[in-house]
């Protein structure tokens, strides 16, 4: 049967044809919202519509500190010339303390961000060949309780020596540096203890593991004449860390200290 005459029959039972179904341009991109292959529609782009596009990260914000292990949203927009939102998810995270990093997505949540100081940067290319960008800076990774503490350390002592009571304390200033990862808490304190009629420093070195916000090690006294190790324990909270200790000394004085510190920066040094 012709052409023309199979064209007649369709027509007069009710039915036209559609040759325009499944066409596509030269350049192959599916014409007007037709069938992709798995059923879905797609939509023709046109690389135009992306001319003075802008990025733009959501979050994090610059300087935001960021606790080492939890799940945080990066997030980035493109923005069409006008300033208007534009769905697009093709963009790449990069770090940069680490080259070996990376993520994907216009929303991605990660809990596996590399620790320090970082600049995060978002890139998208886009379909018309431009390559847009957007960074924050000074993000800091860590753990909640890493930086360094500072204030007091209180030794007291009670004894007899002779039949003489003995009673006395120092105070001195304390640095307390809990690690990036919030696995030590390091750093000394000294005060003058008035022993016997003589002045005598007592210098402290504190060596502390962190597991959960426990503290437990050694508080090292350094007596000048003497040294001693005391087993310390305490705990890190909400910015501030406190530890006790407490041992005979030679049967001679019943030494106690106590260790009290804020947070005053979360920057730790060397990390």
């Amino acid at each position: 049967m012709r052409a023309s005459a199979l064209v007649s029959l369709l027509l007069a039972i009710g039915c036209t044809p559609d040759f325009s179904e499944g066409r596509t341009s030269p350049d192959g991109v599916v014409d007007d919202d037709t069938a992709s292959e798995d059923g879905s529609d797609e939509d023709e782009v046109d690389p135009a519509d992306f001319d003075g596009a802008t990025l733009a990260i959501v979050s994090p914000a610059d300087g935001a500190f960021l606790p080492l292990g939890e799940t945080v949203t990066f997030a980035a927009e493109l923005l069409d010339a006008d300033g208007a939102p534009m769905d697009y998810a093709d963009i790449t995270w990069t770090t940069s303390i680490d080259a070996d990093w990376s993520a994907v997505g216009a929303v991605a949540d990660l809990d596996d961000l590399p620790i320090g100081q970082n600049t995060f940067r978002a890139t998208a290319i886009l379909p018309n060949g431009d390559q847009v960008t957007d960074a924050v800076g000074g993000v800091l990774v860590q753990h909640e309780d890493a930086g360094v503490y500072a204030g007091n350390m209180i030794l007291d002592a009670t004894g007899e020596y002779e039949g003489t009571p003995i009673t006395t304390s120092c105070v001195g200033g304390a640095v307390i540096t809990v690690d990036a990862w919030g696995e030590t808490a390091t750093g000394s304190s000294t005060c003058v203890l008035s022993l016997l009629g003589f002045n005598q420093e007592a210098t402290h070195v504190f060596e502390l593991d962190l597991i959960d916000g426990d503290l437990s090690g050694s508080a090292s006294i350094d007596l000048g004449f003497v040294g001693v190790d005391f087993d310390a324990e305490g705990e890190v909270s909400d910015g501030t860390l406190e530890a006790v200790w407490a041992d005979n000394l030679y049967g001679f004085v019943e030494l106690d200290g106590t260790l009290e510190v804020e947070r005053v920066t979360r920057s730790v040094t060397g990390e």
